[in-house]
């Protein structure tokens, strides 16, 4: 793969190699190898979008929902996918207030999503 010759020549220049790549391996559900490229990219470009989508992706992917909920949540401005997402996240970490919150903003962007109004309407009212 072209993407993993560019990022062994570990050329501090091309740090979108990097998170091209660590894309690459979170759409192969390969979250470790994700990590392993995007950590030491967050200290100087946490705020790049691909960067802080793939360390939300592979976290959630290993199951650290925790951290895939914290770095998620930063991106602004966020998709449907994205709200439906991170809503997921907070449902099975027991957050039902903020999964609806979420899941609402998602339905104000497009509410002809069903399966979310079902989510929703499933969800209490308040914690």
């Amino acid at each position: 793969m072209k993407l993993e010759e560019a990022v062994a020549f570990d050329n501090p220049k091309l740090p979108m190699a990097d998170w091209k790549l660590a894309g690459a391996y979170v759409r192969s559900r390969e979250p470790e190898r994700a990590l392993a490229l995007l950590l030491p990219l967050e200290p100087d470009f946490g705020d790049q979008y691909e960067v802080v989508l793939g360390l939300g992706l592979a976290c959630y992917l290993q199951g650290e929902l925790e951290s895939a909920a914290r770095f998620l949540a930063r991106i602004r401005p966020a998709s449907t996918s994205l709200l439906n997402a991170l809503g997921d996240i907070y449902m099975r970490l027991g957050r039902s207030g903020d999964a609806r919150r979420v899941l609402e903003r998602s339905l104000a962007l497009d509410p002809a999503q069903e399966a979310i109004r079902k989510q929703v309407a499933s969800l209490p009212e308040s914690e």
